[in-house]
């Protein structure tokens, strides 16, 4: 019987490339409404029957490219699996991958849960919003009380300005880093306005948690002011989204002249379609058809022994909180 158990809570993956999977995970996704703020039954109407008709053959392609170049499975199940190992050992406790949309999720968890005095969800997401953050807390800690309700409940808080994460992201960068580059691109999910207006008005200010990651970053790596460009990239038209966009900013970079580009993304805590895929492939490809010569992408910190010993100080730090 475990005292306690760590969960490690993401986003989610396809468990395969192929279609009907990748369908079921984007009605698993696009239904949240955290990600789709409508009414229910017009969310649902817009999504199951308009957006997820019209994009999951696109995006099962998408998939079916990652997955074949990450080696048969999705890196961000295979990375999370890593990590959750490498904490085990230094936590002395299980730690097990727990995915807001698809599998790991509760009945995966369950057996390994069962019994334990403590559990402590931790979100792998520095910075806080509605649609990553706030939605994988809360049906992490929704799912847990219903099936464990004599657990003692513990949160990993968002991590954007902790200088062990600050160290850890410098540490993986600094490899790449040098006078060859002519921008170096701090680059974080974008989200729609409506959330960024929202959330700063109840002290969730995602857009300056990201400005705040990035200065304190550059500043680590000893990035020039000249040098540093923050963008925002995966928008979904036609709402408005935080911007500038990296797929727009990187065109017009190419095209001004500007020939190697270095970028990190330190809003993903292990690399996923968005990072490998949209970023480190597509991305690359349209900087350089565009008159670019290079578009290098730092990996996430995925499970790196420093990240690694890393998050579990942060896990036995004051970061996490009870759940009040």
């Amino acid at each position: 019987m475990p005292g306690t158990v760590t969960l490690l809570v993401n986003t989610g993956t396809p468990e395969s490339p192929d279609k009907a999977a990748v369908k079921e995970y984007l009605l698993e996704f696009l239904n949240d409404p955290y990600m789709i703020g409508l009414p229910d039954a017009v969310r649902r109407v817009l999504v199951n029957r308009v957006i997820v008709p019209g994009r999951v053959n696109g995006s099962a392609a998408r998939y079916r490219d990652l997955f074949a170049e990450a080696g048969g499975r999705s890196p961000l199940a295979v990375h999370s699996e890593a990590l959750a190992a490498k904490l085990s050992e230094r936590l002395e406790h299980p730690v097990l991958p727990f995915m807001r949309y698809g599998q790991p999720g509760i009945e995966e968890v369950a057996g390994v849960l069962a019994g334990a005095e403590e559990i402590v969800i931790a979100p792998l997401f520095p910075q806080e919003t509605y649609s990553s953050y706030a939605s994988a807390a809360e049906y992490a800690i929704a799912e847990v009380s219903a099936r464990f309700p004599d657990a003692k409940l513990r949160v990993l808080r968002p991590y954007y300005d902790h200088p062990g994460y600050i160290d850890a992201l410098a540490t993986s960068m600094r490899p790449y880093f040098s006078d060859v580059y002519d921008l170096v691109v701090i680059s974080f999910h974008s989200i729609p306005l409506s959330h960024q207006i929202r959330g700063a008005r109840v002290g969730m200010d995602y857009q300056q948690q990201c400005r705040t990651t990035a200065h304190l970053l550059a500043k680590a790596v000893g990035v020039p002011d000249e040098k540093l460009r923050v963008t925002f990239q995966s928008a979904i038209k036609p709402m408005k989204w935080l911007g500038p966009a990296l797929e727009t900013e990187s065109v017009v970079w190419a095209k001004a002249g500007v020939e190697r580009v270095l970028v990190v993304c330190p809003g993903f805590a292990v690399d996923c379609l968005e990072t490998v895929y949209d970023i480190g492939s597509k991305q690359a490809k349209i900087f350089t058809a565009t008159g670019g010569t290079e578009f290098a992408l730092v990996p996430a910190l995925n499970a790196q022994d420093h990240w690694a010993q890393t998050l579990a100080s942060m896990l036995r730090g004051d970061r996490v909180q009870p759940l009040t």
